[in-house]
């Protein structure tokens, strides 16, 4: 394949990122046309370096240590941190050093990019990737992210493409007043790419959010890594995903659970698998923390797959639910599991009614996730995009706020959702 249909490869792909509305403006768009992906993914095809998918770029034990990340989660990132001509980034996270090139792209000849990475074959990897490219401004150093860089700080803006369970005061430290912060943070089992700015004042500093975006990243590693949330195998096909230390004591209940016979419970609520992870699954976890996941695939007994019922056939033998467990019983929420056609956004799938299944006696678990889809759809729909989230050191005292409270290592979180903005009217 000769250059030019590379470049045809290219165009195509930034065309699809801007009919997504991934990439919104000029500058970026520019930033993808002028950094072709190819040098940052030598081992594969070329047809294949310019699909909108992540790629793995380093793995142990069948687990990704490390990735080129899916051209659409950068483009929404890139316009989340809006670089500017002129600007010193710190990258967590070098990978390929593809993302560091397109940033090297928007801060021109007079910014400078610093991109860190734990492993020095991944950091030498990077250094390859960008001197084939022709990429000059940026430095590519072995280090462990979550202590930052204080090399070259302060830095105006500082990226994380690795998900942080926890934000390092370093990050903080290190940022210019007004800089940005933009990090995939964790929120119980979900991860949300957040563009912090840095705000002082006579208390000191802390993080008000401006934009937040749905995410899925590798973990960050080294000292500020957080332990591995692994699924709990209760049965062949069938596992569980929780933080509950009570509801893992519970799986074995769970199990007797799932093979009485069911009592479904309408919401009345319609939604798609689209809605589903973009709003009400975070506004469920926020109002539970108890809340867990299901997952029962078709390795499960014929007694468990009856639980799933007509899902399973729906969602090519998977079926993924929010359940709620209380004493006597159990309440489960079904949600297909999306297809691969559904996360590419190609298809925009018909809205179902949710139904709420009781398994056991205990009514009062129903009715509590009954009652939380409903105020859900009252609250006109919150999603992702309308979350505003706080972030205070732990030696600061958060506001006092009719939203939510979420205590970290390190830091206070405070999240509310935004109202919705009333229509403009005329005369």
């Amino acid at each position: 394949m000769n250059d030019a249909q590379a470049d045809q490869l290219n165009h195509n792909l930034v065309q699809k990122l801007i009919e997504l509305n991934h990439i919104e403006s000029d500058a970026v768009a520019a930033a993808f046309l002028a950094t072709p992906r190819r040098f940052f993914a030598p081992n594969v095809a070329l047809a294949e370096a310019y699909e909108n998918r992540a790629l793995p770029l380093k793995q142990a034990e069948n687990a990704w240590l490390s990735s080129i990340s899916q051209p659409s989660m950068i483009a929404i990132m890139l316009e989340q941190l809006a670089l500017q001509p002129g600007m010193q980034v710190l990258e967590i996270g070098a990978g390929s050093g593809y993302n560091a090139a397109l940033m090297a792209h928007l801060v021109g000849k007079k910014g400078h990019i610093t991109t860190l990475d734990i492993d020095q074959d991944l950091v030498d990897g990077a250094r390859a990737n960008l001197a084939a490219a022709g990429v000059r401004n940026v430095d590519v150093v072995c280090a462990d992210g979550g202590l930052g860089y204080a090399v070259g700080a302060p830095y105006d803006r500082i990226i994380l493409t690795v998900g942080a369970a926890d934000i390092s005061p370093y990050w903080v430290a290190q940022l210019v007043p007004g800089g940005r912060l933009l990090l995939p943070l964790e929120l119980y089992m979900r991860q949300l790419s957040v563009a912090f700015d840095k705000v002082e004042n006579a208390a000191g500093a802390h993080l008000e959010s401006q934009s937040v975006q749905d995410c899925a990243f590798i973990r960050l590693r080294g000292v500020y890594a957080a332990p591995d949330v692994a699924a709990l195998e209760m049965a062949p096909g069938i596992d569980l995903f929780t933080n509950s230390d009570a509801v893992c004591a519970l799986s074995e209940q769970i199990l007797t659970w799932l093979q009485r016979p069911p009592f479904d419970w309408p919401t009345g609520v319609e939604i798609t698998t689209r809605d589903f992870w973009r709003g009400l699954s975070l506004w469920l976890m926020l109002h539970e923390p108890e809340i867990s996941g299901l997952r029962i695939t078709e390795r499960a007994s014929r007694s468990i797959q009856g639980f799933a019922g007509q899902f399973l056939a729906e969602s090519a033998g998977v079926v993924t639910a929010s359940i709620l467990c209380g004493q006597h019983g159990m309440a489960a929420l079904l949600q297909a599991h999306p297809t691969a056609v559904e996360r590419d956004e190609a298809l925009d799938p018909q809205p179902v009614e949710l139904i709420v299944r009781q398994l056991g006696t205990d009514e009062s678990v129903a009715w509590r996730l009954v009652s939380l889809v409903q105020a859900w759809e009252m609250a006109e729909r919150p999603t992702t995009e309308r979350l505003r989230l706080m972030a205070y050191p732990k030696s600061m005292e958060p506001p006092e706020i009719n939203g939510f409270l979420i205590e970290k290592p390190e830091t206070w979180l405070v999240l509310e959702w935004r109202e919705v903005a009333a229509p403009a009217t005329n005369g």
